[in-house]
């Protein structure tokens, strides 16, 4: 995930970006369970908490289709890294 952070924001911001990713993941660990116990509710019906579910992970995989792939960095101030960085110092 860090490499995907650097690859789609550059290198400068993959830091802060990353931060924000792995909030969002923490915060889904812990209020996830809350949410789906209050769906599923106390005469334990799953259907609703499974649907649910399934539109999240239908709508992650459409995310996954439809992202730009990021295009190629021109400057090294936009993340560039290797060879191609060193020309451009």
């Amino acid at each position: 995930m860090p490499a995907t952070a650097g690859d789609y924001f550059g290198v400068r911001h993959a830091g802060a970006i990353y931060g924000l990713m792995i909030l969002g993941w923490s915060l889904g660990g812990i209020i996830g369970p809350f949410i789906i116990s209050g769906l599923i509710g106390g005469a334990k019906n799953y259907t609703l908490g499974y649907t649910v579910i399934a539109v999240i992970a239908l709508a992650s995989m459409v995310l996954t289709v439809i992202t730009k792939i990021p295009r190629t960095r021109n400057d090294v101030r936009e993340g560039v890294l290797g060879d191609e960085a060193a020309r451009t110092t």
